[in-house]
């Protein structure tokens, strides 16, 4: 992990309004009333998403860096450490969880228990280990 440009006695002298980059995608924002809270800044799917990390000094500089780092890691993996941050506050069911739930509705309707063996079976062998524990509302 790359040292920033912020430091603990430059955050001390930090006393006017305004965003101070610490360098790659993290921020610390100075409001008015001369609270702090970190903020990192990055571009996802083209568009400018920015996310708090917390506020300075509950979260300290190091941990912030941490946060912004994983963050970061998971963007170069093609995942939105955003997005799956709002969904589990959402609590979106995942794929499995959804399944559960149809099977179970669907149950007293199917013919034969022959159809649900299947379903079952199918599920289990094909989605399930790719998208099962995924939130449906990320599923394309």
């Amino acid at each position: 992990m790359a040292k920033g440009k912020l430091t603990a006695k430059k955050i001390e002298r930090l006393d006017r309004p305004g965003a101070y980059g610490d360098g790659e995608t993290l921020y610390l924002r100075v409001r008015e009333s001369g609270s702090c809270s970190w903020v990192q800044i990055v571009t996802i799917d083209g568009k400018r998403a920015e996310r708090g990390l917390g506020g300075f000094p509950l979260v300290s500089l190091c941990e912030a860096r941490e946060i912004a780092f994983e963050n970061r890691r998971a963007l170069r993996r093609g995942e939105n450490p955003f997005r799956r941050r709002q969904l589990a506050q959402s609590g979106a069911p995942t794929f499995g969880e959804a399944l559960e739930a149809f099977l179970g509705i669907r149950h007293e309707s199917w013919r034969h228990a022959k159809t649900e063996k299947q379903w079952r079976a199918s599920m289990r062998d094909y989605a399930l280990p790719t998208i099962g524990k995924m939130p449906v509302s990320e599923i394309e």
